[in-house]
């Protein structure tokens, strides 16, 4: 992949702190863009940290970009463009939908990504040998909305933009898809170690069922419950930041200050 196309992948937090010495690299939720997440980056810009996160084609300014409806597709190209990050340790966050790419990307391209140090499986159950198919196919928009509704990821304000539903909607309802016939049939134990991070009040991710992600490593496991729903970190991204920095031992780094 040529610099131009993996500068479409991979956004920079642009208040990073220059000379930061490790790497958060953040795979967003389903319909999800890499700017969402910039609170949580503003918190932790000042702990050394270089904060990092995918954009996915067809929304925002790759809206024009045919979308991935696989979560191994989108697995395989942003392993390709990870393959210049190698200059210092990366601790990898998935959020829902990000956490099953983060897990298939580690499983089938983690020898190639050795920088890759850490994962964090943020708010999803780890993936199964099945298919969950949750949802009627092709999915109609007022599936997706009350499946959003009911995990609270959409305000009553953005409800009432029909102009901001018609751009959002496809990228969810594609990503949602994708979720929903994703399985592996051989799971695969990470040589990495696993942070899964769980809102207290997330009625699609329970601690029992985040629980197993212990199963998928060969290095420490440890789980966080920290106060919120599904986008827990949404309204208190500092909750989150401060379990990111502690949680740099788990790989066995210096802890940062």
């Amino acid at each position: 992949m040529n610099a131009l196309e993996r500068d479409k992948w991979i956004r920079k937090y642009p208040a990073t702190t220059n000379g930061a010495s490790s790497r958060l690299l953040v795979l967003p939720h389903a319909g999800g863009s890499a700017n969402y997440y910039w609170p949580l980056f503003a918190q932790l810009s000042t702990c050394g940290i270089d904060c990092m996160a995918i954009q996915y084609p067809g929304r925002q300014d790759r809206i024009r970009e045919t979308m991935i409806d696989r979560i191994d597709d989108y697995a395989d190209r942003i392993a390709e463009a990870l393959e210049g990050l190698g200059d210092k340790p990366t601790m990898l966050l998935g959020h829902s939908m990000g956490a099953l790419i983060g897990y298939d990307l580690l499983a089938r391209h983690g020898r190639r990504l050795p920088f890759i140090d850490c994962f964090v499986a943020s708010a999803h159950h780890p993936p199964r040998r099945q298919a969950p198919s949750r949802f009627a196919r092709p999915m109609s928009d007022e599936t997706v909305l009350a499946h959003l509704q009911a995990l609270g990821g959409m305000d009553d304000e953005l409800l009432s933009e029909p102009a901001l539903l018609d751009m959002i909607l496809p990228a969810v309802k594609n990503d949602l898809e994708a979720v929903d016939v994703f399985a592996i049939e051989r799971l695969e134990r990470l040589h990495v170690p696993i942070l899964a991070v769980i809102g207290m009040e997330d009625k699609s991710t329970k601690r029992e069922g985040a629980s197993d992600w212990a199963h998928l490593t060969e290095r420490d496991f440890r789980l966080a419950e920290l106060p919120g729903g599904h986008f827990y970190f949404a309204h208190q991204p500092r909750e989150l930041a401060g379990v990111i920095v502690q949680a740099q031992h788990l790989a066995g780094r210096e802890m940062t200050s």
